[in-house]
């Protein structure tokens, strides 16, 4: 790896929207930004829960701010439902570079003991060569390979009177702070690999990533401040998250299961924050591959599985490698068993590797040859293409460096999140806000009661709310106003559960809008606006008032 020069390291952060303009009006989709640089040296970190990352996305999105294309790493979460927009990225990358100041990066490890059910033939035991009857791991009698592999698996004792067949699949979880020079928090990425049981029937911003990275962004905010933005990602590999044992019974169910779970992950993910440690800026180095699939050895000539996948059309993908102390974060095209991610911590010499995927599509399993023949799919060019990969990885381990450039095109410098990001706006005549206390009724909790209309400037069809326009609650800090928050989460059309009516009274168009929610803390006095934007040439905001 390169040497490194003497200067600070210097950190940026923006938060992005990747809410698509239709579906469920639950939760937002977001992303983060994450520019670390030091003296002519830049490395970018974009994560983002429900995107899909091609194989080439990552080259356009280095392409697009003109950075070499090992200094751009993209972590993708759970089940991707859109393909990352890398014009919407790129000027997030901007204004993360415009925002920099001078920080540090910490990481967090820990392991969330009984978060993931394993599967109930797990491939890791062929991968070993070990043979256990399932009355044997089911129990927790002495066994010496077994409580090795596991201690191997998660870097940790396990704990006692857990069955053993609980404990074979990667139940560790990391998580990546910025911090500025004071120590004070900026923004969180966490990792947690396993299927979200939501992934099937919903919208993943309501799934357990989602609501993780939610409620820990609420755990982390400082009184009357502004959220930490968080993201949580992760590989959805083999291995349920939550309770396995709980039958899901559609979408609504799945949805409760992925929350309760959430909160438990949220308190593992926050008490890794607490205990994270500084990253020696010497260690940071990225690399990355583009890689033919169809290059990977088959072992006979062919797979020989029950169910095989599709060979796409173009078998080239993207293989990307990011290094982070004693950590590496690789990004490959499929699922990377827990086999497989032992043997490339061989083949890397570090003993935390982090998968990501799926990067470049689906294209199936990556497995050792031993572990494919217990899996119901692998990739379509074979069980030996573990071996492949293994390779692959050693090749990116060795091109490792922290590359030169400086992103090109960038603009003013951007705020930080929860720093005011609106001009004072004068407030539009045709908006409208009434925002009161209601009654306290015996027995009950006095709640917030807001109604608000705006007219429309044309008889046009418009869309719900999404990429193209939003509506949220602003309040006045510090002299400056910005996002309106109850309980960590921001008071918006998704978030919490506004709900909007288009109507035509004969004077024309008008959206007419209801919120109520039991009464936050330290929400009386406050002065509050309604901000409507970007469109019908917005942004338009209401006059302001005060919370009696």
């Amino acid at each position: 790896m390169d040497p490194t020069p003497s200067s600070s390291l210097q950190l940026g952060v923006s938060e992005l929207d990747l809410t698509p303009a239709t579906g469920p009006l639950w939760g937002r989709l977001r992303g983060l930004v994450v520019v670390a640089s030091q003296g002519p040296r830049t490395l970018v970190i974009c994560a983002a829960d429900g995107v899909r990352i091609g194989p080439d996305t990552p080259r356009a999105l280095a392409s697009a701010v003109g950075l070499p294309a090992a200094a751009v790493h993209c972590w993708p979460g759970g089940h991707p439902v859109i393909e990352l927009p890398v014009d919407a990225v790129a000027a997030a990358v901007r204004a993360a570079w415009a925002d920099r100041t001078d920080g540090s990066l910490r990481l967090g490890r820990s392991v969330a003991w009984g978060l993931r059910t394993a599967p109930t033939d797990s491939p890791l035991l062929a991968g070993q060569r070990l043979r256990r009857s399932h009355r044997q791991l089911g129990g927790r009698a002495v066994d010496p390979p077994l409580e090795a592999l596991v201690e191997r698996l998660h870097h940790a004792p396990p704990p006692p009177g857990v069955p053993w067949g609980a404990l074979l699949v990667d139940l560790r979880l990391t998580t990546l702070a910025v911090h500025d020079a004071a120590g004070a928090l900026r923004a969180v990425v966490g990792w947690v690999a396993g299927a979200d049981p939501f992934e099937a029937g919903g919208w993943p911003t309501a799934g357990l990533r989602g609501e993780a990275a939610r409620r820990l962004s609420e755990r982390l905010t400082e009184r009357d401040a502004s959220p930490v933005p968080v993201v949580v990602v992760g590989p959805s590999g083999p291995g349920m998250l939550g309770d396995g044992s709980v039958r899901v019974r559609g979408a609504e169910s799945a949805r409760g299961l992925s929350e309760a779970s959430a909160d438990a992950l949220s308190r593992q993910l926050a008490r890794s924050v607490s205990a994270s440690v500084a990253v020696p800026v010497e260690t940071l180095g990225g690399a990355c591959l583009q890689a033919s699939l169809a290059g990977a050895p088959v072992r006979g000539g062919e797979a020989t599985l029950p169910t095989e996948p599709t060979v796409p059309a173009d078998p080239t993908v993207g293989l990307q490698l990011l290094r982070l102390g004693d950590a590496a974060f690789v990004s490959v095209p499929g699922r990377l068993s827990d086999g497989l991610r032992l043997r490339i911590e061989d083949a890397l010499a570090t003993p935390h590797v982090f998968p990501l995927g799926p990067s470049g599509g689906e294209v199936g399993d990556f497995t050792t040859s031993r572990e494919a023949h217990q899996l119901p799919t692998t990739s379509p060019f074979g069980p030996e293409q573990g071996r492949w990969l293994d390779e692959r990885c050693a090749e990116l381990e060795g091109a490792l460096s922290w590359p030169e450039g400086e992103v090109a095109g960038t603009h003013p410098p951007a705020v930080r999140p929860g720093a005011p990001d609106t001009p004072d706006l004068a407030p539009a005549p045709h908006v409208v806000l009434s925002f009161r206390r209601g009654r306290a009724r015996e027995g009950a909790a006095r709640t917030l009661d807001l109604h608000a209309r705006w007219r429309l400037p044309t008889r046009e069809a418009v869309a719900p709310p999404g990429l193209g326009w939003q509506v949220r609650l602003e309040w006045e800090r510090k002299g400056a106003w910005v996002p309106a928050h109850a309980r960590g989460v921001p008071v918006d059309d998704r978030h919490q559960g506004m709900r909007l009516r288009f109507v035509d009274d004969g004077s024309g168009p008008q959206v007419h809008l209801r919120w109520s929610v039991i009464e936050p803390r330290r929400w009386t006095g406050r002065r509050v606006r309604l901000r409507v934007g970007p469109a019908y040439g917005g942004p338009l905001v209401s006059a302001a008032t005060r919370l009696k």
